[in-house]
């Protein structure tokens, strides 16, 4: 279960990285 969790966290954490990525470049 936990080990579910931590995936989960690491995907959500990648998933904001690439929309911050997106948004800087629609930015620039």
């Amino acid at each position: 279960m936990s080990n579910l969790q931590q995936s989960n966290c690491t995907n959500v954490i990648f998933f904001l990285f690439v929309i911050s990525s997106s948004a800087v470049d629609s930015l620039n």
